[in-house]
């Protein structure tokens, strides 16, 4: 899993100070609407791409492995795998010539790149989008770890910054920086200029059955998406300072939120999404099958129903999963949801909808 390589790429350069994997200390101050700054010639802004246009620049679901890979994992925006007694200057030379290949150039900013003999990490660019590599060799099993995501157009340092914070880490995948406000404070500063920036806020779902530790947690979160591309915003107290972690993340699906919604339940994996529109009933339907018809989709005949309260569909693509497309009117207020389809058939169409 991801989290795994992460922690084996963190243990490989925990011996790094910390100028040498990224951070920059002078990058302190900034308030809440302007971002860590930098001054590397990949950093300008531009609007988060989607998910076709990021794809359309490389697509990581058919990204190479390295001799003898095993644990292999592909997305369109995320590929790992595992090469057992492997060397990270052997996995930098692969991933420089493999994703030279296709036109991706290692960062101009020198202080972006950094190869020890435990780990590395490497970040690519190519017409304003950006790859981010993380290469690790566990100390347990000496199991080389490889993982390289997708980070479309969107840099972390250039998101908001609560104002006045200290820099710990400032990367175009993510920053750590700290200040002595109040958590509630932070969280409740930077949710105007994401909106602002055109980024909308969204709830992941709590699993059943822990919603009293979720509810108990002191951490504070706030989560965005904007086209392909989602942000995560951990606020954690640790001891008389607050800590935010900024993270920046390509989806590696699409999936139809209509512009006007205001409240959106999301979960990537396993898929929900849920919100609900002042749309009516077929106009809902239609953004979302057009949307979804638009990216490949295709809805599945013989399965479904259509009543006057709501209409169920089932949608297929290639290489992707079935999901269920439920929209239904309560009163005044239409609810759309998508999840994946389990393959249990659907009651047939009861009373049709003029």
């Amino acid at each position: 899993m991801r989290f795994g390589f992460h922690a084996a790429v963190c243990i490989a350069l925990a011996g790094l100070p910390l100028s040498a994997v990224g951070c920059n200390d002078e990058q302190s101050g900034s308030t809440a609407g302007s971002g860590a700054g930098s001054s590397s010639e990949e950093a300008a802004d531009k609007p988060p791409v989607s998910v076709a246009e990021a794809v359309a620049a490389i697509d990581l679901g058919k990204f190479p492995t390295m001799d003898g890979a095993q644990n292999v994992e592909r997305s369109p925006s995320y590929a790992s795998f595992t090469v057992p007694g492997g060397s990270v200057t052997a996995a930098v030379e692969f991933m420089r010539a493999k994703l030279g290949e296709q036109g991706w150039q290692p960062a101009a900013d020198a202080k972006l790149t950094t190869i020890a003999e435990q780990g590395a990490q490497l970040f690519f660019v190519k017409d304003g989008q950006r790859l981010y590599s993380a290469l690790g060799v566990s100390p347990a099993d000496k199991n080389l770890n490889v993982t390289v995501f997708h980070l479309g157009t969107t840099d972390a340092r250039k998101l908001p910054h609560f104002a006045g914070v200290e820099f710990a880490d400032s990367l175009p995948s993510r920053t750590i920086c700290a200040t002595t406000a109040k958590p509630e404070d932070v969280q409740k500063a930077l949710r105007e200029p994401f909106a602002k920036a055109g980024w909308r806020e969204f709830k992941e779902p709590v699993p059943k059955g822990m919603e009293a530790m979720y509810a108990a947690q002191t951490q504070r979160s706030l989560k965005f998406l904007q086209n392909g591309t989602t942000i995560d915003v951990l606020i954690m107290p640790v001891g008389d300072k607050t800590n935010i972690y900024t993270t920046v993340k390509l989806l590696k699906e699409q999936w139809p939120i209509e512009p006007e919604a205001t409240y959106i339940d999301f979960r990537e994996d396993p898929l929900l999404l849920f919100y609900p529109t002042k749309l009516g009933l077929k106009e809902a339907l239609d953004y979302c099958k057009n949307d979804l018809t638009g990216r490949g989709w295709k809805v599945r005949d013989g399965v479904g129903k259509e009543t006057e309260k709501g209409t169920t569909i089932v949608l297929e693509a290639a290489e992707r999963e079935p999901v269920v497309l439920e929209v239904v009117r309560n009163q005044d207020i239409t609810f759309v949801m998508l999840s994946p389809w389990d393959g249990k058939p659907i009651p047939a169409d009861e009373k049709k909808a003029d």
